[in-house]
């Protein structure tokens, strides 16, 4: 083995488990500027999807061969009805891999032009702006769930792994809740939400 060529492959950081049974997914944190102020724009889910009436953030499943960036500009602007001429990639946030079997890779955007932005009736019921000033003087409400680790029927007990006797752990999960006005933020897009916020925090009163 040629520790030289490891050194560099291991340098490569990738995901466990990307590629076999998680669905990734791409959104974006689209930033808008108005009167001097930062926002974060927020769309309810439309009637016809799942989750409808949630709140979320513009973004869906990454197709294959689709660079990630690309698959999260192309989700907003077929959602806000935007052209990706009006988007500035500003940089990636921390990647999100939830206990559901999903990835989920966040991209921080700036909207050049506010008055162009609308949205699709078939995948938005509305938009919504939140200043950024908000999530920063305002900590989430966190409740705890419990998960559980359960072998599903075709668990190869044949190989003598003593599944029906180990004691499979469980854990706790943490689900975050901003409530603004009468607006409720919360599970997977809070706490993309609330990582995002963490890292702004030291940045300055720009925001």
């Amino acid at each position: 083995m040629e520790l030289e060529k490891l050194k560099t492959r291991l340098n490569n950081i990738g995901i466990v488990g990307e590629g076999l049974d998680l669905k990734s997914f791409a959104v974006t944190i689209p930033l808008v500027e108005e009167k001097g102020q930062w926002k974060i724009l927020f769309q309810v889910r439309g009637k016809n999807l799942s989750q409808a009436g949630e709140v979320s953030l513009p973004g869906g499943r990454i197709e294959k061969g689709e660079k990630r960036k690309d698959a999260a500009i192309r989700e907003t602007c077929e959602e806000l009805l935007i052209d990706p001429s009006n988007i500035e990639l500003i940089g990636q946030s921390d990647i999100l891999v939830t206990q559901y079997g999903k990835i989920i890779y966040p991209f921080v955007i700036k909207i050049l032009d506010k008055n162009k932005i609308g949205f699709s009736k078939d995948e938005v019921e509305e938009i919504f702006y939140v200043p950024i000033k908000f999530f920063i003087e305002n900590e989430p409400k966190v409740m705890t769930v419990r998960v559980k680790t359960e072998p599903l029927e075709d668990f190869p007990y044949k190989l003598n792994v003593p599944a029906s006797e180990y004691n499979w752990q469980e854990g706790r999960l943490n689900v975050y809740f901003y409530k603004y006005q009468n607006y409720i933020i919360w599970g997977l897009t809070a706490k993309i939400i609330y990582n995002f916020i963490q890292k702004i925090k030291n940045l300055g009163s720009e925001f």
